[in-house]
């Protein structure tokens, strides 16, 4: 964003403008995750992600990455509550501590190295580069996700935004587990 005229504090309120849409957009698709079917929510993730980056890779400045980082937070805030469940879902619960151990791991292998090489792409070639390489990436992930992946919800329910407000007034009224936790936290 830098070739294209941005600034370091500009990507960063740039960058707050993903943290608001996919923070605000968290109850919504949450509630959406548990009533329609996860995997099409995924998929719709995926389908905001790769428009995200067809205009990134597009972009002739830096106010390209505002509408960027929109749609990126959009994707986000359906692939977080979609994810973590379908994934849960789909192992043995005497396996989950092992499984969740497990993706991570598998995250953080590309990451590792994904960083320093998309670096060294974007310093020699360009960074726009970086972005047509995660580009394809994603399209072939998204295309692998939709053939191979298997639904893992077990009870559809229509989608209702009342339940989208009592999630709201649940969360100001703590009850079972997370009570003592987050009463303590108010406390000394």
């Amino acid at each position: 964003m830098i070739s294209l005229g941005g600034s370091v504090p500009l990507i960063g309120l740039i960058m707050s403008i993903w943290t608001a849409f996919n923070s605000l957009l968290q109850l919504v698709t949450g509630e959406l995750a548990d009533s329609v079917e996860r995997k099409t929510v995924l998929n719709y993730y995926y389908i905001f992600s790769i428009i995200g980056l067809v205009i990134a890779a597009v972009a002739k400045n830096w106010a390209y990455f505002i509408v960027v980082n929109i749609i990126f937070g959009i994707a986000d805030s359906l692939e977080g509550p979609s994810f973590s469940p379908m994934f849960a879902e789909s192992v043995p619960k005497e396996k989950m501590a092992v499984a969740m151990s497990l993706i991570t791991l598998i995250w953080s292998i590309p990451g590792f190295y994904g960083k320093a090489l998309g670096g060294y792409i974007a310093d020699n070639y360009g960074s726009q580069l970086v972005i047509i390489i995660v580009l394809v990436a994603e399209i072939v992930s998204a295309l692998w996700f939709y053939l191979t992946t298997k639904e893992t919800l077990a009870e559809k329910k229509p989608f209702k935004l009342k339940a989208v407000l009592r999630n709201i007034q649940g969360i100001s009224k703590p009850e079972g587990r997370l009570d003592p936790i987050l009463h303590s936290s108010h406390t000394g």
